[in-house]
């Protein structure tokens, strides 16, 4: 399940939510408990790329906030910093695994990023530190652990070189702020998990989604409404994206209702939409570049999600 939740996560998720989310897998936490809002709205997703026409990795997804880390009973720190030796310390607590921390860089100037790895290297990347690793001599310095999903890597990063990471400049000198969190003792208590159903009744209570996104998709497709970006690829490129969104936050959200034991029937049909979503998305993605489109499969298959779209928004659903 950790592998498989990956392309998911990734698909609607930051690079730091999504190494918050394996911590808590890694320290044997229900992570899944903190998807309880992932499933956003397709209206919010039309107004984001279609209305507005923001950036697909400026979308702010709902769920794994960190102020909610407290409903899993973790305990975490936001310290700012200008440079490496303000917070030094804290990142040395991760010796041991005991904590792990959490920086935003600049992706250009991570030692184990490629040229290729990143479409814009001057964009911030979220580092996950895993561990300290005091060097006892030259030929094994001290360094830090570092974990990342995307790119992968899984090895050491010297103290010069974290030095360096911390104390480049970056264009949001609020994005510097280490997140350190704090692996608990405990399992999750019956009051928190009471807790995060009744934020997921009352998320339940107020979603609304009048499925915009769907009919418009349609219409551009067919002809009957003029797109509002100036080439085909770049209508096609914005379809990708939002079918790679509702594959992601339906996907994960199975996975809050598995997890809590909701019908089987719900977590099925939002298994089937996302499965459905993924093949626009590539379906999508594909014509971005060669401008064909297979206009009958995906009417076809957008109306299949329309379908299911009303479905499970109707089902009955537990707190």
């Amino acid at each position: 399940m950790f592998d498989k939740k990956l392309d998911y996560e990734m698909s609607v998720l930051d690079c730091r939510q999504i190494q918050i989310s394996h911590t808590l897998q890694q320290w044997k936490l229900p992570a899944e408990l903190l998807y309880y809002n992932v499933c956003v709205s397709t209206d919010v997703m039309f107004e984001h790329l279609f209305e507005k026409q923001l950036k697909t990795w400026m979308f702010d997804a709902a769920c794994y906030k960190v102020s909610e880390l407290a409903l899993l009973d973790v305990k975490y720190e936001e310290l700012p910093y200008t440079g490496y030796q303000d917070i030094a310390p804290a990142l040395k607590l991760t010796a041991g695994g005991h904590s792990s921390a959490f920086l935003w860089v600049v992706c250009g100037q991570v030692p184990y990023v490629k040229p290729t790895d990143f479409a814009d290297l001057t964009a911030l990347h979220s580092l996950w530190v895993q561990d300290w690793h005091a060097g006892k001599h030259a030929e094994h310095p001290s360094g830090y652990y570092i974990k990342d999903l995307y790119p992968v890597y899984d090895g050491l990063i010297t103290e010069e070189e974290m030095r360096q990471l911390c104390d480049y400049p970056i264009e949001l000198p609020e994005a510097k702020e280490l997140l350190l969190l704090h692996r608990p003792t405990g399992t999750v208590s019956e009051q928190q998990k009471n807790i995060i159903a009744e934020r997921h009744a009352s998320w339940m209570s107020d979603y609304r989604d009048e499925r915009v996104m769907y009919h418009t998709i349609l219409d551009y497709v067919d002809g009957r409404r003029t797109s509002p970006f100036e080439s085909l690829a770049e209508l096609y490129d914005c379809c990708a994206h939002a079918f790679k969104f509702v594959a992601g936050s339906r996907h994960l959200y199975s996975f809050y209702l598995e997890h809590t034991g909701q019908d089987a029937s719900s977590i099925s049909m939002l298994r089937e939409l996302a499965k459905k979503a993924r093949t626009l998305k590539n379906t999508f993605f594909l014509a971005s570049h060669n401008e064909k489109l297979n206009i009958d499969m995906v009417k076809r298959v957008c109306t299949e999600m329309l379908e299911l779209e009303r479905s499970w928004c109707r089902w009955p659903q537990q707190a």
